[in-house]
């Protein structure tokens, strides 16, 4: 986990640097879908995935947000 919130806040100083949203909704739903694509694919459940995934996104968005 420590190394996604690394990962998150260098993507949030790379939005700050080009003048991008730290909030993108289509961007969020697109990551959702291609994550719940790969779990259909393998066998996973998709509604225990969707919940992984928002909590990942919502665990990234806080973290860029909360980046001076």
């Amino acid at each position: 986990m420590k190394h996604r919130v690394e990962l998150a806040l260098e993507a949030g100083r790379l939005k700050r640097l080009i003048g991008a949203p730290v909030f993108d909704p289509e961007r969020e739903r697109e990551v959702e879908h291609l994550v719940l694509d790969y779990a259909t694919q393998s066998g996973l459940d998709e509604s225990h995935m969707r919940l992984v995934v928002r909590g990942l996104i919502a665990l990234a968005r806080s973290s860029q947000e909360r980046e001076p």
